[in-house]
């Protein structure tokens, strides 16, 4: 029985070469290819035979993590691997927490994730090597904190006006005039933005609204 594989990635060129590539496993099947969050969640039903999911974190629509939570009530005999560019230490501790199956980046050794393809039932945790220190020191901290509550990325429309205002650099009271709140309601939600992201300060939380393309910097607010 060959291993039937989705390739979630919003690039094209991209998700065509690794289709491509993973055809050319005669044990692996690619049975779905899906360009964004939304057309996987409707795409993939109680019915279709999957046991890999390859997801990319940045898609438009719904971005990769969201589609994990998901997908891991709807579907949880899936294994899901993220495969990304982005590697930031945020971004691997929710795929720790979720207990996904792997996470790679676009950089990684072929033959590693092939080999966290195959084993997709084996209940391991599978990364590229330049990822050990990190999943290391991730994985120790959840030990010891194993109470903590899983981050989650889905920012309000409020959230995120007040994150693009901050990133292009208006104050507090600045961001409170323009808003129509007080300055403290402003600050009470860059403490609890910095709390939900598990981030050092606010400059982290701007860096993952970016990462995840859920704000643009070019021109007036706007939401991708």
């Amino acid at each position: 029985m060959p291993i039937n594989v989705v390739v979630a990635n919003s690039h094209q060129i991209f998700r065509r070469g690794l289709t491509k590539w993973i055809e050319s496993a005669e044990d692996i099947n690619v049975v779905l290819e899906c360009s964004d969050g939304k057309e996987l969640l409707q795409q993939i039903d109680k019915n279709m035979e999957v046991n890999v999911l390859l997801l990319d974190i940045q898609m438009s629509g719904i971005d990769g993590l969201s589609c994990c939570e998901t997908l891991m009530k709807k579907r949880p005999d899936i294994s899901i691997i993220i495969l990304s560019h982005l590697s930031g230490s945020h971004f691997l501790k929710y795929a720790v927490q979720l207990k996904l199956h792997g996470y790679f980046t676009k950089d990684s050794e072929s033959r590693d994730l092939l080999k966290a393809i195959r084993q997709y039932d084996d209940g391991e945790f599978y990364y590229e090597k330049k990822l050990k220190t990190k999943v290391e020191k991730i994985t120790d901290y959840i030990k010891k904190n194993p109470d903590e509550d899983i981050s989650r990325f889905d920012f309000s429309k409020r959230e995120l006006e007040i994150i693009y205002l901050t990133a292009i650099e208006l104050k507090s009271k600045e961001i409170a005039s323009k808003l129509n709140i007080s300055p403290r309601t402003v600050e009470g939600h860059k403490n609890n933005l910095i709390k939900k992201t598990n981030c050092k300060s606010f400059l982290g939380v701007i860096l993952i609204a970016m990462e995840l393309r859920l704000i643009s910097l070019y021109g007036d607010f706007e939401l991708f």
